[in-house]
């Protein structure tokens, strides 16, 4: 019989969050939070392999979205705090 292996403690990510302005191709605007990787920039997201980026609609953890790389026309990242993070045409 063999001895358990010791738990090994998983290691947090630390994150940081930018409030941006998502412009798809078909005229639609999102506007919510990107989740980053402590020492990653949004350049860096956007080459990434994956083919999503999620977007935080609110604040304080609400509706997560993915949008396709491929419809984005543009990221804005923006400083104001947007009272209203609902998608609009």
């Amino acid at each position: 019989m063999t001895a358990p292996s010791p738990r090994i403690p998983a290691q947090k990510k630390t994150t940081h969050k930018i409030h941006a302005e998502v412009a798809l191709h078909d005229h639609t605007r999102c506007r919510g939070f990107i989740h980053l990787q402590a020492n990653q920039r949004l350049q860096d997201l956007l080459n990434d392999r994956r083919g999503f980026i999620p977007l935080e609609m609110s604040a304080d953890g609400g509706e997560l979205i993915l949008i396709s790389k491929r419809f984005i026309v543009y990221i804005h990242e923006t400083n104001v705090d947007f009272s209203d993070f609902k998608i609009s045409d």
